[in-house]
């Protein structure tokens, strides 16, 4: 049967599974998780929300970094938000019912603080190699620089400033630094 492919798609529910580490028969590693997304509606009869079924993701996530930081901070019955390629494979069932694999190749995973307090971020030492970290440095100190330039001229404009007003306040009639 043919994969359709979606585009893009955002998806928002509860981790069925811990998240776990697979290595696919042509030796690529991946991490994979399974999502649920709960599905609710409005009934006007009763004028109230119900549930309406959930709807299954099969998620990819083949970024090793990302991949490492799902496997380790989420578990199973977390509420997370999914982002990525998705793409629909239907199936038939050995009942002969149709159905429908979903399936999301994760550009994000992000753990929802809705329901649960998350800790970002660990100790630098096991953050591991931080890609665009070097560039960024020198990129700091320049804005220091730039920074500490600029309060000092903001320092020698206030001066001038306080010169301007003395010397008007010494010779009256005249107008002032402001032009007035």
């Amino acid at each position: 049967m043919a994969q359709e492919r979606m585009g893009e798609k955002s998806v928002a529910g509860n981790l069925v599974e811990d998240p776990r580490r697979i290595t696919t028969p042509a030796g690529r590693e991946l991490v994979t998780l399974r999502l649920a997304e709960n599905q609710r509606r409005f009934n006007r009869e009763a004028r109230e929300w119900e549930d309406a079924g959930a709807s299954f993701y099969d998620v990819a996530i083949d970024n090793e970094r990302l991949g490492n930081n799902v496997e380790s901070s989420l578990h199973k019955g977390d509420h997370v938000r999914v982002d990525g390629n998705y793409s629909v494979e239907p199936y038939v069932t050995n009942e002969g019912e149709p159905g429908l694999n979903r399936r999301i190749w994760a550009n994000d995973v992000a753990a929802s603080l809705r329901f649960d307090a998350v800790e970002i971020g660990a100790p630098e030492h096991e953050r591991g190699p931080d890609v665009g970290v070097e560039a960024q440095q020198p990129a700091r100190e320049q804005q220091v620089g730039v920074t500490s330039e600029a309060q000092q001229l903001q320092r020698e404009a206030e001066e001038s400033w306080a010169v301007a007003q003395q010397q008007q306040a010494q010779q009256p009639g005249q107008p002032g630094p402001s032009g007035g």
